[in-house]
């Protein structure tokens, strides 16, 4: 038999918007995308091309996002508004692949349509 977990109020999560348009930078980017459970919270981690592990590490708060790198060895958190801005500090896009993005994402998770 199957089974599957529901996350308790205090899992934190990204919005599905968010995870929409992290999709659709990690395919235009080139950078893998992978989206995991922690104990109390949503794990995205990234990619560079060509490497096996990850070089970024992203967690929501309460204020937005709070990203740590390979890097720095894992030890300093960074802060962003969003996981939109988190990835873009990561990898930036062409205002035009930047719209592309967000035209998908609009399409795709139309808001406000029940």
């Amino acid at each position: 038999m199957l089974s599957a977990s529901v996350p308790t109020s205090d899992f934190a999560t990204f919005p599905v918007l968010s995870l929409g348009w992290a999709c659709c930078w990690s395919d235009l980017a080139g950078y893998a995308l992978i989206v995991d459970d922690a104990p109390s919270f949503e794990l995205v981690t990234v990619n560079r091309p060509d490497a096996l592990e990850p070089s970024w590490a992203m967690r929501p708060t309460d204020d937005g996002v709070s990203m740590s790198t390979a890097d720095d060895g894992w030890s300093e958190e960074h802060l962003f508004p969003s996981l939109r801005a988190a990835l873009l500090a990561i990898c930036g896009l062409t205002e035009a692949r930047t719209a592309a993005a967000d035209r998908v994402v609009w399409v795709c998770f139309p808001v406000g349509c029940d």
